[in-house]
């Protein structure tokens, strides 16, 4: 054989072993956490570590680590803007910390009582002037509550709140029922355990699962899922494999699947810590509009 064949032999596998459909592409390990990676934004995620240590990751995979200050703990993260819930004399106060430039910023102290009697109120996501949370009564019952980050003031409100917004905006729920799908799901045909798309009552084979696929997850635009030591991305509207990558090779108990607009995230138990690795998808699937508020009370992480 002669050199120039050689060198395009050699070429030739390199790209193969580098093209996205060959399982082959790698993850890139992020860090070790005590818990899942989250994302509350669908856009980044949170890792909390060990001795307060934090690591905030955007959409483009950069890393920011901050510590959570003493006497805090963590709860959403609307990137950059990491909303901290600390405790002042025994009292719940919130905190918000840039992720991005380490800065922190505390609300002062509420300047509007609840109008229903006592209640005790919390709070899970910080945007650029408000803050949502809820407050929660002596007799069980929940409202959505907004804090002005910069004058304090406090709103109980219902409907979506813009917590951007410098002045108080509020959109009335339009009280639509969730769509029907396309979501991910196992299935059994003829015997044989399969991976399909259903969507309004639809059912499209994906792939064969000889030996079962799990850590199901998707997000209406695309899907991830465990097979065979390897982690998938499906296009949804096309019930097509795009993309997967080899999981590490290590002894887990546990794999869970964390999906973004561009980014999967596999976080896989290991002992008592849980390492995770990201992998860039194939197709980035459009920015989920969510409501920034929800109606109830979220519980603490």
């Amino acid at each position: 054989m002669s050199r120039f064949a050689l060198v395009s032999v050699t070429v030739a596998l390199l790209v193969f072993l580098a093209s996205p459909a060959s399982g082959r592409s790698a993850l890139q390990y992020v860090g070790d956490s005590v818990a899942p990676v989250r994302s509350s934004d669908h856009r980044s995620v949170l890792l909390v570590g060990r001795d307060d240590f934090l690591r905030a990751i955007d959409q483009r995979g950069r890393r920011y680590d901050r510590r959570t200050p003493p006497g805090c703990r963590t709860r959403e993260l609307r990137f950059s803007r990491l909303l901290l819930s600390c405790s002042v004399k025994g009292v719940e106060r919130p905190s918000v910390l840039n992720v991005k430039t380490g800065r922190r910023q505390t609300p002062p102290p509420p300047t509007s009582p609840s109008r229903y009697g006592p209640a005790v109120d919390s709070f899970y996501m910080a945007g650029r002037f408000w803050i949502a949370g809820a407050r929660t009564f002596s007799n069980g019952g929940t409202l959505p509550l907004l804090m002005h980050r910069y004058t304090g003031e406090q709103v109980e409100y219902k409907g979506d709140a813009d917590l951007d917004s410098p002045t108080l905006r509020i959109t009335p729920q339009r009280g639509e029922p969730a769509p029907c799908g396309p979501f991910l799901q196992r299935s059994r045909r003829r015997r044989a355990e399969t991976l399909v798309v259903r969507d309004c009552g639809h059912v499209k084979l994906v792939k064969p699962c000889p030996t079962g696929c799990f850590a199901l997850t998707d997000d209406l635009v695309n899907g991830a899922f465990i097979d065979e030591g390897r982690l998938g991305q499906v296009d949804l509207a096309s019930e097509r494999v795009l993309r997967t990558w080899l999981l590490p090779r290590i002894p887990h108990q546990r794999v869970i699947l964390t999906l973004t607009d561009r980014s999967v995230f596999a976080s896989l138990l290991v002992g008592d810590s849980w390492r995770n690795y990201r992998g860039q998808l194939s197709k980035p699937g459009k920015t989920i509009v969510r409501s920034d508020t929800r109606p109830h009370q979220p519980s603490p992480h």
